[in-house]
C-alpha cells in the first residue's frame, strides 16, 4: 500500500519519508519490525503488562494480609485459652500445698497474680509486635508495587509523547 507522501518537502521531510519507506520495507514479513504508527500497539502491551504484573502482586500481597489477619486471629484465641487455663491453676497450685495464704493474692506485681498479669502483658505485647511487624512489610510492599506501577506508567506514557514529539517535529519541518 503506497501512501502519498508528497506533502513532505525539505531535508526534515525526506527524512521522514525515508524512515517510513524503510519501516514499510521492513515490515513485509511482519516477524521482523512494525510501521511507526504500529508503536503505539507495543506502548499498549507495555501497559498491559505492568497493570497485569501489579494486578498479580496485589492479589497475592492481599491474599497475605488476609491470611495473616486469620493467622492472627487464631493465634489470640489460642493465646487467650492458654493464658485463662494458667490462670486458672494458678490458684490451685499453692491451694494444694497448702500455701494460699503465701503470696499469691499479695499486691503489686510482687505476688504471683501480678507476675501473672505482667508476664501475660509481656506475652500479649510480643505477639501482636510480630504481626504487626508482618503487616508492615506487607503494606510497604503493596505501597512499592503500586509506586514501581506508577513509575512504569509515566516511562511507557513519556516514551510515546517522545515519539509523537518526534514525529511531529519532523512532519512539521518537513511542510515547512
Amino acid at each position: 500500500m503506497a501512501m502519498d507522501l508528497s506533502f513532505l518537502q525539505g531535508p526534515k521531510g525526506a527524512e521522514l519519508i525515508r524512515m517510513i519507506e524503510e519501516q514499510q520495507n521492513a515490515t513485509a514479513d511482519p516477524l521482523v519490525a512494525a510501521a511507526p504508527w504500529d508503536e503505539e500497539v507495543g506502548f499498549q502491551r507495555k501497559t498491559d503488562a505492568l497493570d497485569e504484573q501489579y494486578s498479580l502482586g496485589s492479589n497475592t500481597l492481599t491474599s497475605a494480609l488476609e491470611q495473616l489477619r486469620l493467622d492472627e486471629r487464631e493465634g489470640a484465641t489460642r493465646m487467650r485459652r492458654s493464658q485463662m487455663q494458667g490462670r486458672n491453676r494458678l490458684p490451685g497450685a499453692f491451694a494444694g500445698r497448702g500455701l494460699l495464704n503465701s503470696g499469691i493474692y499479695r499486691g503489686g506485681t510482687t505476688g504471683a497474680l501480678g507476675q501473672y498479669a505482667q508476664s501475660s502483658t509481656d506475652a500479649w505485647s510480643d505477639f501482636r509486635k510480630g504481626f504487626q511487624r508482618s503487616r508492615t512489610d506487607l503494606n510497604t510492599r503493596l505501597q512499592q508495587l503500586d509506586i514501581n506501577r506508577t513509575i512504569g506508567l509515566a516511562d511507557v506514557a513519556l516514551d510515546a509523547q517522545t515519539r509523537r514529539s518526534a514525529i511531529a517535529s519532523l512532519v512539521t519541518a518537513g511542510t515547512a
